[in-house]
């Protein structure tokens, strides 16, 4: 469950920022160092809300 946790955050949150950086003007190089970065934060949170609600 902690790496579907892990997956999901990490991609949902990727992908907000992604698109959120893109549309503040941010180029396509701005939007991917981003995404990548908040990636790991959304991977992070992703696994401990995992583990919160595991059984």
């Amino acid at each position: 469950m902690k790496k579907v946790g892990g997956f999901v955050g990490g991609t949902v949150v990727s992908t907000v920022v992604w698109y959120l950086v893109e549309a503040l003007g941010g180029g396509f190089m701005s939007a991917f160092i981003v995404s990548t970065i908040a990636s790991g934060f959304g991977i992070y949170y992703g696994v401990k809300i995992a583990k919160r609600y595991e059984a």
